[in-house]
């Protein structure tokens, strides 16, 4: 089944009386964070209280996990605690994927049924990029997110407006080639509005399903950014209607030329109006 979410929102896995104001934040879906958000010593506390809520069964179809590499020690410890739990319909978020074996290995460990995994890779250096393609492809994998910070800082650049357009529709490709969504990384400025509705129309012009939150006052520009608006909306219905009153493959409508992609591209809208209705 597709993974659709327009915002998903972090939240620490050490602090479980967060977990539920988050689900009630207006966020499409929530990330339980083990990795970058938890201290080192609260690494087993935070295990727990993940395993814990999962255990509740609330709103599992919201919830993903974050895990740290698969390939280093904390990873391998919260693939072990997660296969030891019952995930539901809830999903992992594997951090740093650059192996698509490694997002391959998580899917057969922590889900009994192959069919039922529903992994989220995080795409945050040089070698999970130029591999991104592969990633998406690998059976479980539902969707690519992008890990600007780490990016940056495994390529000891800084990236700017050019960059990440670049660097952003490289993964938009890849996600698009292994038919799975694609999710732009968190704005790092809490107070910056500005900035960070500008970066979420720049994914969200790109194709992107949504973007990554790193606070709940994220959540509503997130979500208006990747919902399309009112008159957007009414002219994908527009064209689809005109399309339906004539049997020809191309035509006109409103002074410009309507066909296959532009039908496509109009369903499309409605689609994604519909799940932000729905969100």
């Amino acid at each position: 089944m597709p993974f659709y979410a327009r915002s998903l929102l972090f939240v620490p896995g050490d602090r479980p009386d967060r977990f539920a104001k988050a689900l009630e934040s207006g966020a499409d879906a929530v990330c339980l964070d083990l990795e970058d958000a938890v201290p080192h010593a609260a690494k087993d506390d935070a295990r727990r209280h993940v395993v814990a809520f999962l255990a509740a069964g609330q709103a599992l179809d919201r919830l993903f996990v974050r895990i740290g590499a698969p390939t280093t020690e904390d990873g391998g410890q919260d693939v072990l605690a997660l296969s030891q739990a019952s995930l539901g319909a809830a999903g992992v978020m594997t951090a740093k994927t650059s192996d698509p074996e490694a997002a391959a290995s998580v899917a057969k460990l922590v889900w009994p049924h192959a069919a039922s995994a529903r992994i989220l890779a995080l795409i945050e250096d040089a070698e999970g990029l130029r591999r991104a393609h592969e990633i998406a492809k690998v059976p479980g994998v539902v969707g690519l997110s992008l890990g600007p910070l780490d990016l940056a800082a495994s390529l000891g650049a800084t990236l700017d407006d050019q960059a990440m357009a670049t660097i952003r529709l490289q993964l938009r490709l890849a996600a698009a080639e292994g038919g799975v969504g694609a999710w732009d990384g968190p704005w790092p400025d809490v107070a910056d509005e500005a900035g960070l509705t500008k970066a979420a129309q720049a994914a969200a012009a790109l194709g992107y399903a949504g973007k990554l939150c790193i606070h709940p006052k994220q959540v509503a520009a997130v979500n208006a950014a990747f919902t399309p608006g009112a008159a957007t909306v009414a002219r994908a219905k527009a064209i689809l209607e005109a399309a339906a009153a004539t049997s020809a493959g191309a035509f006109m409508h409103d002074g410009k030329m309507v066909d296959a992609p532009v039908i496509a591209a109009a369903r499309q809208v409605l689609a994604r109006a519909e799940r932000g209705e729905l969100g």
